[in-house]
């Protein structure tokens, strides 16, 4: 018994705790278990007047669960504001602003003489700031619409001079003049234009995949579960694109290799294995010949070198397209989520392969 008297007095402790809370139920059952580990006189004369007393342990248990349920309400009640109000003073400001505009150039905020690039510039910003995925204020998605509607209106020369011709419209109809008639504008795709600009959705998704997804399933597990889901299938659809280019490049060295006419590589290979650089132009390129090289091309090595150096451009071109399209990626990414850091990563990468194109195409 003697063993146990501290845990004894570490139950009646506890059990003190729960009765200055009101919870006199957990108490008494801390303090019979208190008893059966080494009774004391303390115990057993709180636990008698606690058993002598059972209708206010009764109200008292009552009155703590009114308390929780009470805590339970205002803990759903938050949940309901923070889930109904999930965008900030400025995404509603801007979609009330885009909303009152009177005229397509006003809702880009371009003057009548912009040029392409101007719209370009201003439907980029416009675009990725009411992006349903982005801005969850009311009636986002209406001006959404209408930045991409005025878009496609204003970068169309033939829409362009119409709608200069007859006017301002109404920006909330559907409907538009045409020659002087009046014809319906549901054949703009808002949705089409905006992953036709960018090259699809920062979130890999549909436009508005996401945000119905969440409205629906907002409160279970099955959300995460499906969106990593999505994610894995989108990155198993890159990995087969880039195994399909690679598949393309092994097809053409192949090509390259058996074709009898080849008289160098690129690279080292079993049959071009003896390394060599360019003599006659200004920036040497390393490529590979067989043994016989000197002696069956020896008289025509200014023609196989300027053959090297266009083969050499090719490879390099295809390569600096390449980075230009992930630097591009990067920087959209990285000024929807407005993160400064990526940004400048981005923007200052060395485009290695672009540069050495540049250097050898001016060079000679």
């Amino acid at each position: 018994m003697e063993a146990n008297r501290s845990d004894a007095e570490e139950c009646l402790a506890i059990a003190k705790q729960y009765l200055a809370k009101g919870n006199k139920v957990k108490a008494v059952k801390l303090l019979e278990k208190s008893s059966r580990l080494y009774p004391t006189q303390e115990c057993r004369a709180l636990l008698e007047r606690l058993r002598n007393s059972p209708q206010e342990s009764t109200e008292s248990t009552e009155s703590t669960e009114n308390v929780s349920n009470a805590r339970h309400r205002r803990n759903v009640e938050n949940e309901t504001k923070t889930e109904e109000k999930n965008y900030t003073e400025d995404d509603a400001a801007l979609v009330k602003k885009i909303l009152s505009r009177k005229n397509y150039y006003e809702v880009l905020e371009v003057s009548k003489d912009a040029s392409d690039a101007e719209l370009k510039k201003n439907y980029r910003k416009l675009a990725l700031r009411l992006h349903p995925d982005k801005n969850q204020a009311p009636k986002a998605s209406d001006a959404f619409k209408a930045v991409g509607k005025a878009y496609a209106v204003l970068s169309d020369p033939a829409k362009r001079r119409n709608y200069d011709s007859f006017g301002d419209e109404d920006l909330n109809s559907n409907v538009t003049r045409r020659g002087g008639r009046m014809y319906r504008d549901d054949d703009v795709d808002v949705d089409e234009l905006f992953r036709m600009f960018f090259g699809g959705s920062p979130f890999g998704r549909d436009l508005y995949a996401t945000r119905r997804y969440r409205h629906n399933h907002q409160h279970y597990h099955h959300h995460d579960i499906d969106d990593q889901r999505n994610e894995q299938e989108a990155a198993l659809r890159q990995l087969l694109f880039i195994l399909g280019l690679l598949l393309l490049l092994l097809v053409s060295s192949a090509l390259v290799v058996w074709n009898d006419s080849s008289s160098f590589s690129l690279r080292r290979t079993r049959w071009f294995k003896y390394e060599r650089w360019t003599k006659s132009l200004p920036t040497p390129i390393k490529f590979y010949v067989d043994a016989d090289f000197d002696a069956k091309y020896g008289k025509s090595l200014e023609k196989i070198e300027k053959e090297v150096r266009w083969e050499y451009l090719s490879y390099l071109e295809d390569r600096c397209f390449t980075e230009q399209q992930q630097r591009n990626r990067d920087l959209r990414v990285a000024r929807f989520y407005r993160d400064e850091e990526r940004e400048r990563e981005a923007t200052g990468r060395t485009l290695r392969n672009c540069d050495q194109y540049v250097k050898i195409r001016d060079g000679g």
